[in-house]
């Protein structure tokens, strides 16, 4: 049930998105502007990557030299075949990692060609997740393996790495800080409903407590009237009887 309670969620979801899109003039200009700022943004991401492993593999490497120091026990140029994903990690992993990325990448396309252009930072982030993974995907479908030359050499923990790692490095950051912004906001909006809430409550016990008082002050005025309207009575009685 819960998992057709969230399918149903997409799939409205994406049938609005459709719906504004055919009905609303402004959002279809929208649509169009940031879909190209989208679609240039992937496009320089991807050219980036593969034209600077294009330069450094025909500067270096094919001059018979895999290592150049940029900047002396910080930054060495060094040429790596990566079998693994980003960073060097998971080595050996070319043919499950192709499926995987493949995967990502159409899901995160299909997201960004179907659904609103709202949340900038969420779509920036995923561009930049589907750039680099698109190129590091050329490397491993044409080559059967990531080319890799940045390596930071102050510290063993990053490995060899690439452009196309930081872009994805990098949007991963992006769409983890917008999701904690996400659970900070609704956390955020839940307390103010809830305070609100107490609030009006608060101010629903006050007003009864004040009516309840209110009820109690004419009812001892009553009370009183009452009794000294007895007392009267009873001495207008005491003093027919002495007449």
């Amino acid at each position: 049930m819960k998992n057709n309670a969230f399918f149903d969620k997409v799939k409205d979801y994406f049938q609005s998105s459709i719906t504004e899109l055919k009905t609303d003039k402004s959002y279809q200009k929208k649509f169009i502007l940031v879909s190209c700022i989208e679609f240039v943004l992937l496009a320089f991401t991807i050219v980036l990557d593969l034209c600077l492993k294009e330069y450094l593999y025909d500067f270096w490497v094919k001059n018979g030299s895999t290592s150049y120091t940029v900047i002396k026990g910080f930054l060495d140029i060094t040429y790596t075949q990566n079998t693994g994903a980003a960073f060097g990690s998971f080595s050996n992993g070319t043919l499950a990692l192709t499926i995987v990325t493949t995967i990502v990448i159409v899901i995160i396309l299909g997201f960004l060609l179907i659904a609103k252009r709202r949340d900038m930072w969420l779509r920036l982030s995923l561009v930049f997740i589907a750039g680099g993974g698109i190129g590091n995907l050329v490397d491993r479908i044409g080559l059967g393996y990531v080319r890799d030359f940045f390596e930071f050499t102050f510290t063993t923990k990053w490995g060899i790495f690439n452009i196309a790692d930081c872009f994805v490095s990098v949007g991963a950051v992006m769409l983890v800080g917008y999701l904690v912004y996400l659970i900070v906001k609704d956390a955020v909006a839940i307390k103010k409903q809830k305070d609100a809430k107490d609030k009006e409550n608060g101010n629903l016990n006050q007003g009864n407590a004040e009516n309840s008082l209110a009820n109690d002050i004419v009812e001892d005025t009553l009370k009183e009237e009452n009794s000294t309207e007895t007392e009267e009575e009873i001495a207008d009685l005491n003093q027919s009887e002495e007449e």
